[in-house]
């Protein structure tokens, strides 16, 4: 419980003549106008929660009001973001108990702060959660016009974990639900909106926005005000994604192949650098897939020609003779020692790598990719090419709402059945039996909680029984792509829910040697 801050006795008081008094009148004001971000909370990594707290803090001077740090930035401007303008007047009494050496008046200077606003004041109740709309024509697209915008300029000081006022721009969830000083956004109602204000740095308290960077250009607020008076549709994804997603989202509806290829390309050479900065990696590209790898070079050619065969291959098999596997073509990570495939693997999926795993698939924002850890040479390019086939379908499987023990099983099975002469596949279907029954249960397969080795070959056999003919599995995708959720498309192609269609199966297949 706070302890109040009371006045004592005279006797207890540094100066009886004291004008300025801490307790009655500086407390309240650092409360009121600082509490909720430096008080209950350490926004900058400042923050008093005591009259204590406050002098060892170093804003505040004794005797020097004008050069406290406390006032410097409440007269320039920059302070306080979230709890509303300090007054000059208000100002003038905080600088003028300073210069009269900031004499405590109370009964202990440990005490707690009364009265501050907690870190969500302000803030509007919970928003109504918001779903995916059609655009009609002449709409403004939160993913593709609004996202990138707030990306570029916003979401650097008003991050999902620590936005600045309590205001987190980084979701459509946090924009909606505003922060210390209120609602950032009124829907349908762009001239009201603070996020708007702010931004045109009229009819607000304290500075315009972004802060520390030039003024948006004002074809952007236009593009961010049109969107509000449209009523702040989401035309993609959910609400809670990360706007990076979503704004990546945005690009692969909008761009066309030609132009998203470039994107993806770059996103993976980002994330190379990321995860092995001391390495410089090779570059391979061919038609619809783009090699980055640590191979030999002449092997990095050979793997990359491979690469472009498993990916037509895979093609056929996920989206047909006239589909496309994805849009803008797949990054393709290739690897010659076990420690670089381990660090992508932390990069992109956290934690040590499960051993036994040379390989996986995803999607991260832009990039749309597969990784594999190969030999520097190979006897035999049929391995090669299999393993490369299952990493690039899991690749294209990723962000689309399916569940990660399908992900694994329909990238494998269909990698089998793309190069279904390699030694590998005859292993892997020898190997099914065994490790269906060291799965433990069939809560453990449905939640991937069981061996990543022994998981991946029974959902490759399970699935691959299944979806026979592939077709089955093009027309599940296409349910899910067009918006239904994996349970209802599931049930809707194979006449059965999962759970049970992989208890019949596992039983046979736990009986054969």
């Amino acid at each position: 419980m706070a302890v109040a801050l009371v006045a004592g006795s005279a006797a207890s008081r540094p100066a009886a003549a004291q004008a300025v008094s801490f307790t009655k009148q500086v407390a309240p004001l650092l409360a009121t106008k600082c509490g909720g971000c430096h008080i209950s909370g350490r926004r900058g990594g400042f923050q008093f929660t005591s009259f204590d707290a406050l002098m060892k803090s170093g804003m505040v001077q004794k005797g020097q009001g004008t050069s406290s740090r406390i006032v410097e930035v409440i007269e320039s401007g920059d302070m306080p973001r979230g709890g509303g303008k300090v007054s000059k007047d208000d100002l003038a009494m905080l600088t003028s108990w300073i210069d009269a050496g900031a004499a405590f008046d109370g009964t202990n200077p440990t005490a707690a702060f009364e009265g501050v606003p907690a870190a969500n004041a302000g803030m509007r109740p919970a928003p109504t959660e918001k779903k995916v709309e059609p655009l009609k024509n002449g709409d403004v697209s939160f993913a593709f016009d609004v996202a990138p915008i707030l990306l570029d300029n916003c979401v650097r000081c008003h991050a999902a974990n620590d936005g600045q006022g309590n205001l987190r721009l980084a979701t459509l969830q946090g924009i909606l639900r505003g922060g210390d000083s209120g609602s950032a956004i009124v829907e349908g109602k762009a001239g009201d909106s603070l996020l708007v204000k702010k931004l045109l740095g009229k009819g607000i308290d304290g500075q315009r926005m972004p802060r520390g960077k030039p003024p948006l250009a004002d074809k952007d607020i236009a593009t961010i005000s049109k969107w509000i008076d449209q009523g702040a549709k989401l035309d993609l994804l959910s609400w809670t994604a990360h706007l990076d997603d979503v704004a990546a989202a945005g690009r692969a509806r909008s761009l066309s192949d030609a132009e998203l290829k470039p994107v993806r390309a770059k996103a993976g050479a980002v994330l190379w650098q990321m995860a092995i900065p001391d390495d410089e990696a090779l570059v391979e590209s061919r038609e619809r897939v783009h090699v980055i790898g640590n191979l030999p070079a002449s092997r990095m050619k050979e793997t990359a020609d491979l690469a472009a065969k498993a990916e037509a291959a895979v093609q056929k098999e996920l989206a047909g003779a006239d589909g496309q596997l994805r849009k803008g073509g797949l990054v393709l990570y290739v690897f010659r020692k076990s420690y670089d495939y381990s660090a992508l693997w932390q990069q992109t999926l956290g934690g040590e790598r499960p051993k036994g795993i040379t390989g996986h698939g995803g999607m991260m924002g832009d990039l749309v990719y597969g990784a594999a850890l190969l030999p520097a040479t190979s006897s035999d390019d049929s391995d090669a090419e299999l393993l490369l086939a299952e990493q690039l379908a899991a690749g294209a499987l990723a962000g689309r709402g399916l569940p990660g023990w399908f992900v694994k099983g329909a990238a494998r099975a269909v990698a089998m059945r793309a190069v279904p002469k390699s030694k590998l596949v005859k292993e892997w279907k020898r190997e099914t039996p065994g490790a269906v029954r060291t799965i433990g249960s069939t809560a453990d397969f449905f939640s991937v909680h069981a061996d990543p080795a022994a998981l991946t070959l029974a959902a490759s056999g399970f699935v691959g029984a299944l979806a026979t003919p592939s077709a089955k599995l093009r027309q599940l995708l296409t349910l899910v792509d067009g918006g239904q959720d994996f349970e209802t498309a599931f049930a809707n192609v194979f006449r059965n829910k999962p759970q049970p269609l992989f208890d019949a199966w596992a039983q046979k297949e736990a009986k054969k040697k």
